[in-house]
């Protein structure tokens, strides 16, 4: 009888485990998969607004990095194309907003901010 009760504890033990582990990897592979649905999403609908953007630096000049600037007492590469300066320069991205393009958002309160690191979009 005392075999027969560890035999069943280990069991149930051993099963709880099992149990744990396959939630851990659904949950994981879920995640990953609506991550990449996500960026696919986010792709698809930023593409026309991205080229305009690509564009309208184009006609500007070449991109090229000279100097620093301060950004957010962070001191950061000075970003050009041609010689309009880009740094905390908001006038192309802003035009590429007045567009519509699918990839613009309208419900956003803020605008996109630009610096030499990333484009960061803050809704």
């Amino acid at each position: 009888m005392k075999t027969t009760f560890i035999t069943v504890r280990a069991v149930r033990l051993i099963a709880k485990k099992v149990l744990v582990v396959l939630v851990i990897a659904i949950c994981c592979v879920g995640s990953f998969m609506l991550m990449a649905i996500a960026a696919n999403a986010q792709d698809a609908r930023n593409a026309t607004s991205m080229a305009a953007l690509k564009e309208k630096t184009a006609k500007l000049g070449a991109p090229k990095i000279q100097g620093k600037e301060a950004i957010d007492a962070k001191s950061a590469p000075a970003l050009y194309f041609g010689s309009t300066k880009m740094n905390n320069n908001f006038t192309v991205v802003d035009e590429v907003a007045k567009g519509g393009g699918p990839g613009t958002a309208p419900h956003c309160s803020s605008r996109p901010a630009t610096n030499t690191s990333a484009l960061r979009l803050a809704c």
